[in-house]
């Protein structure tokens, strides 16, 4: 088989015989170098470009992208703070420290809440015609230019035997001082009834401002738990105004003497004075009237008050006998 060399001979001067051409080849060539050299100089002028709107743009993309990078650490650092609270339950220690705080305020005793809200609102009443007298407590029950005042009916009448015949009085002097005052406003007797053991009074000159003893709320049902706290204001044995606390014993009680009252019956302490003194719940709203007590040496704390059925009962008798409004304060129960 022949190779190159078979050519020429290497002893020989003569150029060794050049290998034929094809001249379709040669311009094959030409043609590619020249769209290798248009490609190239396409990727050099692209290269450039990019090279020139980075420069421009270099400043923007640094900014986004520090912003991003900002904005990436201050998410994981935001996210490990919320996986460290939620771990550990800070907010809601914190809440429940809060909630905690707030309702150690509220967890005043009746006795403090009643003497805040309702002592201004009581005045020690004293009766007398004659030789006769008594002193106890009556209460504000409106405001405004028309001011009532609530009492029992044994404590501003008097009773005058005669043989066998017992008649009842009114007093002719009434008068009433209020917690922390010296001066006292003479009252008169509105309307009073026997049977339900109220009365209703009225100032006959002047009155006191609402501002300074305003009128006392009044629970608008009988709703009442056993148990549940009261408190009372009262005059037990004419010391003065003073605060007793306890629980309702018993309620909806009916005696046979008198089934046109109703009681509730409480251990707050009561005494003598203590009669027409108002009974508060927790949040300071009247729901009874003191009335009477077990006077037995054997008996311990066994009090009774009027309902507020009773009490408004009796208001609405006495609006409908003088064709009187009595714009007392209503508020719901339970």
């Amino acid at each position: 088989m022949d190779d190159f060399y078979n050519f020429y001979d290497s002893n020989s001067n003569q150029t060794p015989p050049s290998e034929p051409q094809d001249s379709s080849s040669t311009v094959k060539l030409k043609r590619t170098n020249i769209a290798l050299i248009v490609i190239a100089v396409v990727l050099a002028l692209a290269l450039i470009v990019n090279v020139i709107v980075l420069a421009t743009l270099k400043d923007t993309i640094a900014t986004q992208y520090g912003s991003a990078i900002a904005d990436s650490v201050r998410d994981e650092y935001s996210n490990a703070i919320s996986d460290s609270l939620s771990d550990k339950d800070i907010v809601s220690d914190i809440t429940d420290a809060a909630t905690d705080s707030a309702l150690s305020k509220l967890e005043t005793s009746i006795g403090e809440s009643v003497k805040k809200n309702c002592m201004s609102s009581v005045a020690v009443i004293s009766c007398s015609s004659g030789t006769k007298g008594s002193t106890a407590t009556a209460f504000l029950i409106t405001n405004g230019t028309e001011r009532y005042m609530l009492t029992n009916h044994h404590v501003v009448t008097y009773e005058v035997e005669t043989g066998f015949t017992t008649k009842t009085y009114l007093h002719s002097n009434i008068s009433v001082k209020f917690y922390g005052e010296s001066n006292s406003y003479p009252v008169e007797v509105v309307y009073s009834d026997a049977d339900l053991d109220l009365a209703l009074l009225t100032f006959k000159y002047s009155y006191p401002s609402d501002s300074t003893h305003p009128a006392v709320r009044i629970a608008n049902s009988d709703f009442a738990d056993l148990g549940e706290e009261i408190a009372i204001i009262g005059n037990p044995k004419n010391i003065g105004l003073s605060i007793t606390t306890g629980v309702i014993s018993c309620k909806d009680i009916i005696f046979s003497d008198n089934p046109e009252a109703e009681y509730v019956m409480i251990d707050a302490a009561v005494n003598s004075g203590n009669s027409g003194g108002p009974v508060f719940d927790k949040n300071s709203v009247l729901v009874g009237v003191v009335e009477s007590k077990v006077a037995d040496a054997s008996v311990d704390n066994m009090g009774f008050a009027l309902n507020i059925s009773t009490v408004r009962k009796f208001i609405s008798a006495a609006e409908t006998a003088k064709s009187i409004t009595v714009n007392y304060t209503p508020v719901s129960r339970g």
